[in-house]
């Protein structure tokens, strides 16, 4: 009866763990990482493709109504939202400028740069499974969770990697129909401790 008795705590534990084990790793916290992104008042955003002869490099830093946008095909520039309008700095060869603003209707008074990504699907639970092999969650076979469907370009792969505040994705882009050898990597950081410095204008 004994030995039964401590079969049987043994077991009890073993399910304990592998609960836990599983509960770490719930799709469920894909959605509680969005909501926090949803909720954030700054975040980092860094996206990177690349093949043998070309790369694409972007970042976006949000800090309230102040972004930095860099990218290797646009140049270098910052934003700031005041008053209701939209203000850009621009850098010159003598220093950095800045426009005199776009007036946004009020339906756009809260604008932010992170209208440019998709997160909806992207970022949905339901779009992954946990995969122990790849010690990430990768999307099913038919999810929408494809955050790059432009242009004839989709994405045949996509795993994620939530590592406390930050999320890495790596894709498998697919152009035409063709899998390229290309590098798809995106990577959302600093939640919430994103500083954006607007820089002094020479104008």
């Amino acid at each position: 009866m004994k030995k039964f008795c401590k079969a049987l705590a043994v077991m009890l534990l073993l399910v304990a763990a592998f609960t836990v084990l599983t509960a770490c790793h719930g799709v469920k916290k894909i959605d509680e990482f969005k909501e926090d992104l949803e909720n954030a008042e700054s975040l980092t955003f860094k996206f990177h493709a690349a093949d043998y002869v070309s790369e694409i490099n972007y970042l976006i830093k949000i800090d309230g109504n102040k972004a930095y946008i860099e990218s290797s095909f646009a140049g270098n520039l910052y934003t700031e939202i005041k008053d209701g309008y939209l203000y850009t700095y621009s850098e010159t060869a003598n220093g950095w400028t800045r426009d005199s603003g776009i007036l946004l209707p009020e339906t756009s008074l809260g604008i932010d740069p992170r209208t440019q990504l998709d997160f909806d699907e992207f970022l949905k639970g339901d779009n992954y499974e946990y995969s122990r092999k790849d010690k990430a969650y990768v999307a099913k076979e038919g999810a929408a969770a494809l955050p790059f469907n432009i242009n004839g370009v989709s994405v045949s792969y996509l795993e994620l990697s939530l590592k406390g505040n930050d999320c890495v994705a790596k894709a498998t882009i697919n152009l035409k129909g063709f899998v390229k050898d290309v590098t798809l990597w995106t990577e959302i950081t600093d939640v919430n401790s994103t500083v954006v410095l607007l820089p002094d204008t020479v104008n």
